[in-house]
């Protein structure tokens, strides 16, 4: 592998949403992602060559005695480097390439956690999680996916408002008892069924709006001489909760 760049990020969190990467530091775009892997934290190679050079350089235009010592001391800085690389800790890391060369290294402890994370990326780059909102910490690893918990919330507003809906009976006692009046009033009735066709479809959006028109138009001082209690507390959680 030439001409690359390892990038250890030590930022403990991490921002997946859409097609970018996060971090404290970094962004990087999933689409320009040329290599996934999950494995070891690759290492930096040797200046191996570099030292042997720098050595050549130093050497020259010295006595036996000084060359030796010269000999010796590099002879330990490049041990004491060799020592270090091998020493270094097996860290396990979410290992992304991008095509501009540069390797980003983001390391877990969890081996089991490390390999979580990159199937998350890996399904969003093929294509599998396309609405992906995930806050990842390194450093506990744990995974919130904010989209899932989205669509949780969403669904158990929902089934609320299904479980404290007014049965149709009551909404077709206040429909008949609004038709029984010697005037009828038109706007009225379609109140009550434009407010019928949300709680059946269990639909929250614009059921503050049907509701503020229904108390406007008198209907709930009906419910209440009607005893239509269902329908009370529905405009008691929506308006007044």
């Amino acid at each position: 592998m030439k001409g690359y760049t390892i990038l250890k990020i030590k930022s403990p969190k991490l921002k997946i949403e859409g097609n970018m990467i996060k971090c404290s530091s970094h962004t990087i775009q999933i689409s320009q992602i040329s290599r996934l892997w999950a494995g070891p934290t690759p290492k930096q190679p040797l200046p191996v060559m570099l030292l042997i050079l720098v050595s050549l350089a130093a050497l020259t235009g010295l006595n036996f005695i000084h060359s030796i010592l010269i000999i010796l001391i590099y002879s330990l800085i490049l041990l004491a480097v060799l020592l270090k690389h091998a020493i270094q800790s097996e860290e396990q890391s979410i290992n992304i390439e991008l095509s501009s060369g540069e390797i980003y290294c983001f390391s877990a402890e969890d081996t089991e956690f490390v390999l979580q994370v990159y199937n998350h990326i890996n399904d969003i780059i093929a294509g599998k999680e396309t609405e992906a909102d995930l806050d990842i910490n390194l450093s506990t690893g744990t995974i919130t996916d904010n989209h899932k918990i989205e669509i949780e919330a969403e669904t158990q507003v929902v089934s609320k408002a299904k479980r404290k809906a007014p049965s149709n009976k009551e909404i077709q006692t206040l429909l008949d008892y609004v038709k029984g009046k010697e005037e009828v009033d038109t706007e009225a009735v379609a109140i009550i069924e434009e407010l019928s066709d949300k709680l059946d479809s269990g639909n929250r959006d614009g059921i503050k709006d049907i509701l503020s028109k229904f108390i406007s138009k008198g209907l709930i001082n009906d419910c209440n001489e009607l005893e239509l209690n269902g329908l009370v507390d529905i405009v008691k959680q929506n308006i007044y909760g």
